[in-house]
């Protein structure tokens, strides 16, 4: 499982717990086993007030809203592979494949409606290798993770609109593998060393680039408006306001 991913896990068994002392997580409680051996696919999100998962059971899609658990009655297809969700809606933002960007719908117990919105991603950004991941869209734009090459941990962040028109290519950081999160006025990467790298927003201009000295955020999830959690180094979480 890559690093991404147990993050990914740790904050789905935080979410979930039956009891908080302050600063401390206790009595994790077991919801199901996911099916997280390949590295390759993430398959888990949040939509709503649930979380989707791969069901280790029959190879179905898990929704839990904190309380139970519900099964889809289809199997977990090609289509979720890489997705995230947002509690504000019940969109989802998948890649099928390595770039091939669409959108869906969470509804009851099943994901439908998937649209294509971008079909070849890799001539819109005339990379040779395109392995995009899906951060965050919102009603006029979806946002994607892509590595320029294959030989360094350089990661960029893309822009499409909902035509799937590319409006904008931000510069990640340098041999740094890292995270991305789309905020309501910021774009932010951190990385494993400590780097902190933010654009604004809205003039895509960058306004911080530096290290960070009180804890190291390597992963970042958005939480909705100008807040972000972080997970960092030590499996600690945060979270954090951008003002």
């Amino acid at each position: 499982m890559s690093g991404h991913k147990r993050c990914a896990y740790a904050v789905f068994a935080a979410a979930f717990l039956s009891g908080l002392n302050p600063n401390t997580i206790t009595g994790k409680s077991l919801v199901a086993k996911s099916d997280g051996d390949d590295a390759d696919k993430r398959n888990l999100a949040v939509c709503r007030d649930k979380v989707l998962f791969k069901l280790m059971d029959g190879d179905k899609l898990g929704l839990y809203n904190g309380s139970s658990l519900d099964k889809s009655d289809g199997k977990w297809k090609d289509d979720y592979d890489s997705m995230v969700g947002f509690a504000e809606g019940s969109e989802l933002l998948m890649v099928r494949g390595t770039d091939k960007v669409c959108v869906a719908n969470q509804e009851l117990s099943d994901i439908k409606g998937v649209k294509v919105v971008v079909d070849n991603a890799k001539k819109a950004l005339k990379l040779e290798d395109v392995v995009l991941r899906p951060v965050y869209a919102d009603a006029n734009e979806l946002f994607l993770s892509t590595p320029l090459s294959f030989d360094d941990f350089t990661t960029d962040l893309v822009v499409f609109d909902r035509q799937g028109k590319l409006l904008a290519r931000y510069a990640g950081l340098k041999n740094d593998p890292a995270d991305w999160a789309v905020t309501r006025h910021y774009l932010v990467q951190a990385s494993a060393t400590g780097d902190v790298l933010i654009y604004g927003r809205s003039d895509g201009k960058k306004i911080f680039n530096a290290k960070v000295n009180d804890f190291v955020p390597r992963y970042l999830f958005s939480m909705g408006g100008d807040m972000i959690l972080a997970c960092d180094n030590e499996t600690k979480f945060y979270i954090l306001k951008l003002e």
